[in-house]
């Protein structure tokens, strides 16, 4: 059931990308470090598409197929690797915290999925719920987006609108904080959020160029044509 990350062997140039702290913010860089920012415990859900692939490939910690507890090591983290639609980390991120509240939940979500199914966050809200939303923010469908590009097709209906989502959540009463440098993020005090006991928004703006690690998501579609 479990997968260690760490074992995944990363390029030199990978690598390099965990450590670049440029702007925007490189999806690699935060994957890597998220984990550090949060207590022993912490679960992690990682939704479907780009936030999927980034963080099961990137996020130094162990991938638990069966949302069971921490078992020692730093974080869990739960993929759904069957059937998994665009969005359903967000609803299964507040269900995770409201069955467990000892340990605060973070749900790695894009754009696109936010936008389908954010208002769930008014839940936890409502249930004084600790989750907090990461959502990586790059005005596309980054898994189509890139798909396109690296198999030659046509370039079509992957755009998204740039969307404010500290707005989108300040109008729901909800805390917020835009994330554009790697220090907006590392100035935080997580060990505090967390016990606030209501949910957080993260609104990070990922570098767009970035291609996700998806090679094998775009040998199964050239088999499958």
């Amino acid at each position: 059931q479990y997968a260690d990350a760490e074992s995944i062997r990363l390029s030199p140039e990978d690598r390099a990308k965990t450590r670049d702290i440029s702007t925007p913010i490189k999806p690699q860089w935060l994957m890597s470090h998220l984990p550090d920012l949060f207590p022993l415990g912490t679960r992690f859900l990682a939704d479907a598409g780009n936030s999927m692939v980034w963080t099961t490939h990137f996020m130094p910690s162990r991938v638990d197929h069966s949302l069971g507890v921490s078992r020692g090591v730093r974080t869990s983290i739960y993929a759904n690797m069957e059937f998994s639609p665009m969005g359903w980390a967000i609803g299964a991120s507040v269900g995770v915290a409201a069955a467990n509240r000892e340990h605060p939940v973070v749900c790695i979500t894009g754009d696109g999925s936010f936008l389908m199914n954010g208002q769930e966050i008014t839940t936890a809200l409502a249930e004084q719920l600790s989750v907090i939303f990461v959502i990586l923010n790059d005005a596309a469908l980054g898994m189509v987006k890139h798909g396109q590009r690296l198999g030659g097709a046509e370039q079509i209906a992957f755009e998204l609108p740039r969307v404010d989502f500290r707005q989108f959540a300040a109008s729901m009463g909800v805390e917020a904080y835009s994330i554009t440098r790697p220090e907006d993020l590392l100035c935080l005090d997580f060990s505090m959020l967390v016990k606030k006991n209501r949910p957080i928004l993260l609104d990070v703006y990922i570098d767009e160029e970035e291609v996700p690690p998806m090679k094998t998501r775009m040998k199964v579609l050239a088999a499958s044509i």
